[in-house]
């Protein structure tokens, strides 16, 4: 599975895309496009969506479908063998802690 890191990595390195293809069978969701997609200044979104078109790769659904973020018919609908619930509880987890160190620097 190739994460977002692994295209910029090859970008910032002139590492070609081709040399990433012959690692093997190389994955991406819909996830990987969508972040580079997000790229705000268009000359890296050229050179990034570059590197991502010319990596031999195949596109997977993620393992679990989350509202406002997956795309019907990319993502499998149900909760990822009950790690959605222990994920969520994680990210809730640290949001709250997130939040606290916020409040506490603030009244600094």
């Amino acid at each position: 599975m190739l994460d977002t890191n692994a295209f910029n990595a090859a970008l910032d390195a002139n590492i070609e895309p081709l040399r990433l293809s012959r690692c093997g069978e190389l994955y991406v969701t819909h996830v990987q496009l969508n972040e580079i997609q997000a790229t705000k200044q268009s000359e890296p979104l050229i050179k990034l969506l570059a590197v991502f078109n010319a990596v031999d790769q195949d596109t997977i659904p993620t393992a679990a479908a989350v509202w406002d973020v997956s795309e019907s018919g990319n993502a499998e609908w149900g909760d990822a063998n009950g790690d959605y619930d222990r994920i969520l509880l994680l990210l809730n987890k640290k949001t709250r802690i997130a939040a606290a160190i916020s409040e506490m620097l603030s009244l600094a």
